[in-house]
């Protein structure tokens, strides 16, 4: 399917001032903490990458944002930690007044990072 967004910026364009905060705020903290991964739009959503091989994906819904982390064992490991979060198979919902948990997502990118070497 053919994404109806070009980059990261059209798709913050169609957010609203709430999730667009949320998700950019976290987007720009994995990239300034992780600069060799690289963003883009997939599936109409923006993921983070690492050498054509994906990291996470967002998605904004109407009252939060969904979190996907791409390996389902490196998710289902933080299962004990998202206790107070939604969660789904192999996502967990943000809330959009989220301050963001830093070490949380930090932790999550190491582990997905280190399922790709």
């Amino acid at each position: 399917m053919p994404s109806r967004y070009a980059d990261v910026p059209e798709y913050y364009a169609t957010l609203t001032d709430a999730q667009r905060t949320t998700m950019s705020e976290i987007i720009d903290f994995v990239l300034a903490e992780f600069p060799h991964l690289e963003v883009k739009i997939a599936w109409n959503k923006p993921h983070i990458h690492h050498n054509g091989k994906y990291v996470l994906g967002m998605e904004a819904a109407k009252k939060h944002l969904m979190f996907h982390p791409w390996s389902v064992p490196v998710f289902e490991s933080f299962l004990p930690r998202l206790t107070g979060y939604v969660s789904g198979k192999r996502t967990f919902q943000i809330p959009l007044t989220w301050t963001m948990d830093r070490t949380l997502i930090r932790d999550i990118v190491v582990a997905q990072l280190a399922t790709m070497e």
